[in-house]
C-alpha cells in the first residue's frame, strides 16, 4: 500500500519534531502531578513544543479525552484555545475546578476553619511520644493481615526496627523515626471504639486487572482503610460538609478526596499506583491531616504557577472551553472545524479511568454531591476500553473496542480539517499491542487518515527519542501522527 504522503514531509516533520523534544525531559510537571491522583500523565513541555510545530497562534486545538489535563496546560502555555471533553464526571470536575477564578482569601478562611476545628482532633489519633517526649506519628510501616506493628516484615523504610516515622524531630535523641511501643498500642487501640458506622461500604465494580477482587474483600470501600485514618477522614469531612455551598468549598472538598489515594492501607514507599489491591504485607498508614494539607498546598501551588489561565467560566472565556460529556456526542452537535487533535490514546485493558476512579467518585456521591459524581450505565456505555469488569460483558470483547475505534476516527475526520494533524500519546509497551496498533493505523486509513511518523519519547532514556521513527521496537510512550487527506486523495475501503 503506497503511503500519501511524500517521504520528504515526513523526513522533516520528524527532524523538526526531534528538534523541538530531544533536549525536553519526558516529566509530568510537578505542580500538576501532585494536585492529583491520576494515572498516566503525559508531559506537558513535549506536548507543548509539538502543538506549536504543528499549528499557528490563532488556530484551535481539540483535547476530546482530556483526562489529568496535561495537553489542556500544553496549549494553555503554546497561546493556543483549547477545547477539551472529558466523560468522566469526577476527573472533569476537578480540572475545572483547579482552573477556576475563586476568592483565595476565603479558600484560606474557610481552611483556617477547618484547621481550627479538627486538626488537634485528628493529631491527637497519631500521638505518640519518644524519649519520653511528646511528637506525632507521619507514617507507620506494619503488616496488616495479622495486625504486627512491634516485628514487622524487613522493608528499606524500616531502620534498626524503627518502623515510625516522626512528624517531627525528637528534641532528645535528634531521630526522625522510632519503635512501635506500648505506648503507641494503647493509643491504636483506642481507634477499635470509634464510631466508623459513616465511612461507606459501598462496593465497587470488580476487576480483577486493577485488583478489585471480591476474593480479598478488595470489591468494599471500607476494606482498604484502617479504623484510625476512617475516623481521621471523617471528622475533617464533617468540618468540610459545614461550609457554605461554593467553589471555595468544592476546592477544599477535591483536596480531601486527592488525599484517600494515600489514607488508605498503601503498600510502602508512598505507592498510589496500586489503588485497590489488598495489602497483607508491608503496608503503611499515612498521617490523614497532613495528607490533606499537602494536597490542599499542592493545589494551591498549581493555581499559583498557573494564575494566568484561571477562567471565571470554564466554558465561556478566551482560554479554552472544557465540557463533561462523552466525545461522540460533543463532536457530533459541534459546528467547529479544528485545526488540530492532540490527546491521549484511550488504551485497551491498561487503564479502565471510569473503574479506576471509583474510590474518589463514591465519597464524593456520599458526603458532597449524591448526583454530579454518579458512574452511569450511560458513561460505561460510552467508555472506550477494553475491560475485564464481569459487570461490563460489552467492554469484554476486543471487536466491541475496535468498533468504538472505528467510530472514534469517524468522528475526528468530521471535526477535523483538511491535511491537518491528528496526535496521540501511546503506550504500547507489550507484543500483544501490535496488532492492536496495527489495526490502530487500518482504522486511521479507512476513516480518511494516513499515518505519517511516530516518535519514541520513553521517560527512562531520552537518547532513545533520537532512534528512527520507522524502528521496529516498540517503546514505553510514543507520539504518533496522522494526517487528515482531503477526499480526492484519501483510501478507499470496502467494510474494514
Amino acid at each position: 500500500m503506497q503511503n500519501k504522503i511524500n517521504s520528504e514531509e515526513i523526513r522533516k516533520l520528524n527532524s523538526d519534531i526531534l528538534e523541538k523534544t530531544s533536549d525536553i525531559k519526558n516529566t509530568v510537571d510537578n505542580e500538576l502531578r501532585t494536585s492529583f491522583y491520576f494515572k498516566g500523565r503525559k508531559s506537558e513541555k513535549i506536548a507543548k513544543n509539538i502543538i506549536e510545530l504543528l499549528s499557528e497562534k490563532n488556530d484551535k486545538i481539540l483535547d476530546p479525552f482530556f483526562g489529568g489535563g496535561s495537553f489542556i496546560l500544553s496549549s494553555l502555555l503554546a497561546g493556543r484555545y483549547i477545547t477539551g471533553i472529558e466523560l468522566d464526571n469526577y476527573t472533569y470536575d476537578i480540572i475545572s475546578t483547579l482552573l477556576t477564578k475563586m476568592d483565595e482569601s476565603v479558600i484560606s478562611m474557610y481552611f483556617k476553619t477547618i484547621e481550627d476545628n479538627a486538626k488537634e482532633k485528628v493529631m491527637n489519633l497519631y500521638r505518640t511520644k519518644c524519649c519520653g517526649e511528646k511528637n506525632y506519628i507521619k507514617k507507620i510501616l506494619f503488616d496488616p493481615e495479622n495486625e504486627e506493628y512491634y516485628r514487622p516484615m524487613k522493608n528499606r523504610e524500616i531502620i534498626d526496627d524503627k518502623n515510625i516515622i516522626l512528624m517531627n524531630t525528637c528534641p532528645v535523641c535528634g531521630e526522625m523515626r522510632k519503635q512501635f511501643d506500648k505506648y503507641d498500642e494503647t493509643v491504636l487501640n483506642e481507634s477499635f471504639k470509634f464510631d466508623n458506622s459513616s465511612f461507606p461500604t459501598d462496593n465497587y465494580i470488580e476487576n480483577s486487572r486493577i485488583n478489585i477482587t471480591k476474593s480479598t474483600g478488595a470489591d468494599r470501600y471500607d476494606r482498604i482503610f484502617s479504623e484510625r485514618n476512617k475516623h481521621a477522614l471523617l471528622i475533617i469531612q464533617n468540618e468540610i460538609s459545614k461550609l457554605p455551598e461554593s467553589d471555595e468549598k468544592k476546592f477544599i472538598q477535591h483536596a480531601l478526596v486527592s488525599s484517600l489515594a494515600l489514607s488508605k492501607i498503601s503498600m510502602y514507599g508512598s505507592s498510589t499506583d496500586i489503588l485497590y489491591h489488598v495489602i497483607t504485607q508491608k503496608g503503611q498508614d499515612m498521617n490523614v491531616w497532613h495528607l490533606f494539607e499537602s494536597k490542599y498546598n499542592a493545589m494551591l501551588k498549581f493555581r499559583k504557577k498557573y494564575n494566568n489561565f484561571l477562567v471565571d467560566d470554564i466554558q465561556n472565556n478566551s482560554l479554552m472551553g472544557l465540557y463533561n460529556n462523552s466525545y461522540d456526542v460533543f463532536l457530533n452537535n459541534c459546528n467547529t472545524k479544528f485545526d488540530l487533535i492532540y490527546t491521549d490514546f484511550p488504551y485497551t485493558d491498561q487503564v479502565p479511568y471510569l473503574e479506576r476512579n471509583q474510590l474518589f467518585r463514591k465519597w464524593l456521591e456520599h458526603f458532597y454531591d449524591n448526583n454530579s459524581f454518579k458512574l452511569t450505565n450511560e458513561m460505561l456505555t460510552k467508555e472506550i476500553v477494553l475491560t475485564n469488569a464481569p459487570s461490563r460483558p460489552s467492554k469484554n470483547k476486543l471487536s466491541t473496542y475496535y468498533n468504538d475505534l472505528d467510530n472514534m476516527f469517524s468522528v475526528f475526520s468530521d471535526v477535523l480539517k483538511d491535511n491537518k494533524f491528528l496526535v496521540f500519546t501511546m503506550k504500547l509497551g507489550q507484543k500483544k499491542y501490535i496488532r492492536t496498533y496495527s489495526e490502530i493505523i487500518n482504522l486511521a486509513r479507512k476513516n480518511g487518515f494516513e499515518y505519517v511518523t511516530r516518535i519514541n519519547v520513553e521517560k527512562n532514556d531520552p537518547t532513545l527519542r533520537k532512534q528512527s521513527a520507522y524502528a521496529n521496537t516498540f517503546m514505553n510512550e510514543v507520539v504518533v501522527i496522522f494526517k487528515k487527506l482531503p477526499d480526492s486523495i484519501k483510501y478507499w475501503y470496502e467494510g474494514n
